[in-house]
């Protein structure tokens, strides 16, 4: 490479140095250099800038001597694994050309069966691979089995707990259904306890109707045997036959007066003789008592029969 002229800036210090090396190296150069320096100081704050240049050049000098021997050391190692080379490629012929003038048979019979062996072993690299191939497989298969397995878990999870949220609703249904029943025969029970209550009201009511039909019965007799008594003092008695023909006006007028007199009595005798169904039906009925004709439209009897 052309040599040319370079500068560079080490720890404040700016150097210019002709070279062939590239800019890249010479820069990392100096940034080693001045990272070196600092080192130094940063050891021994009370260093000089020089007596830390001297300290970093005395140490690059013996790192570069000591890989200079080093150095030395692996040419020599070189130049013997070199004559060792040469001795063996030499060896080497000799043993060649000895199998070809005289083949041996144990290192032919060695050979075969280390191509025996290596087929072998190619084989089983191949069912290896094979193997590896079916492995893979294999576990694709097994991981879409979990998932299908995880799916068919979770559906019955899910199923388990459809099916005890059945349980539990057949349960519930079965408590309303008995809570239903118990309501059903209370509901039955108090009808049949309200339709006893009503026939006994409807009994005490009849009987109730049947004392006041009695009473007035008892009323009405007593009321006829009163009527019954004044008629009988104030019937009229008897009169001795007056002489009839002085006037036959007179003779009509007494008739009129006894007629007239006579009708209230036989009215009374005709009430006796008519039948108690013709009393009953002049007699004025028991509001009491369940009537068609008491019933108005939009109200409902108290005693109506259900």
């Amino acid at each position: 490479m052309e040599k040319r002229r370079i500068r560079l800036d080490i720890d404040g210090v700016v150097c210019r140095l002709i070279t062939q090396e590239d800019d890249r190296y010479m820069e990392d150069l100096a940034k080693e250099i001045g990272e070196q320096l600092e080192e130094t100081r940063i050891v021994s704050p009370y260093i000089t800038r020089e007596a830390a240049a001297l300290t970093a050049a005395l140490n690059y000098c013996d790192e570069a001597k000591k890989k200079g021997r080093l150095n030395a050391l692996l040419k020599d190692r070189v130049e013997e694994l070199e004559v060792e080379k040469e001795l063996w490629l030499e060896e080497k012929a000799e043993l060649k050309k000895k199998a070809e003038a005289k083949p041996d048979l144990a290192l032919q019979q060695r050979a075969q069966q280390l191509e025996q062996e290596n087929a072998r072993l190619a084989q089983a690299t191949q069912e290896a691979e094979r193997l590896s191939r079916e492995n893979s497989r294999l576990s694709e298969e097994n991981e879409s089995m979990r998932k299908v397995l995880q799916q068919a878990q979770q559906k019955l999870e899910q199923r388990l707990e459809l099916r005890q949220r059945l349980v539990e609703l057949e349960e519930e249904n079965r408590k309303l259904r008995e809570a239903a029943g118990v309501s059903q025969q209370q509901k039955e029970q108090r009808q049949r306890e309200a339709a006893q209550r009503s026939a006994d009201l409807e009994e005490k009511v009849q009987q109730l109707a049947d004392l006041v039909e009695e009473q007035g019965e008892l009323t009405r007799e007593t009321v006829g045997s009163l009527h019954q008594e004044p008629e009988e003092q104030a019937a009229p008695q008897p009169e001795a036959p007056k002489d009839r023909g002085i006037s036959p006006a007179l003779d009509l007028l007494e008739r009129t007066a006894q007629e007239n007199s006579a009708a209230p009595a036989l009215e009374e005798e005709e009430e006796e003789e008519q039948p108690a169904s013709s009393r009953d039906k002049k007699r004025r009925k028991n509001p009491l008592r369940h009537e068609d004709e008491y019933v108005q439209e939009g109200l409902v009897s108290f005693f109506e029969k259900k």
